[in-house]
């Protein structure tokens, strides 16, 4: 997945070769859709078998992923770190849906060794290019 936030603060994805504009408060959800790939969709991670300790043998997205969040350098600082924020609630959203399934438990109420368990089932994998952001308030 890839993510630019333009010069006005505005969010797009790259989606089938197309840049499809997203708000802020709908980002989380298209991030969780891109982890979780319900649909098996090709153009979002592929699933493998994958022999996690604490779960054993379990179909999960491949490790060969990223999301990538790119900024122009006219991106206020505050939109990059909000888009950052959203990144990492559609992680833990991830990762509570694979603690449900594997231990019915929220992400919270794991062990720490349930947590690496579940962490390697969607691994954290956000590749940052920022281009000297702008501090000043817009």
């Amino acid at each position: 997945m890839r993510l630019l936030v333009n010069r006005n603060d505005e969010i797009v994805i790259s989606k089938a070769g197309a840049l499809v504009p997203v708000k802020l408060d709908k980002l989380k959800d298209e991030v969780v859709d891109f982890i979780l790939n319900p649909s098996n969709d090709p153009n979002k991670p592929d699933r493998e078998s994958r022999d996690i300790p604490g779960l054993g043998k379990v179909n999960v997205i491949t490790t060969s992923y990223a999301i990538s969040l790119k900024s122009e350098i006219e991106t206020s600082y505050q939109m990059f770190i909000n888009v950052q924020n959203e990144l990492l609630k559609a992680y833990n959203e991830a990762w509570n849906v694979a603690a449900k399934k594997y231990f019915n438990k929220s992400f919270d109420e794991l062990s720490e060794s349930q947590k690496k368990a579940i962490s390697e089932v969607f691994i954290l994998c956000i590749s940052l290019k920022c281009h000297c952001l702008n501090l000043k308030k817009k």
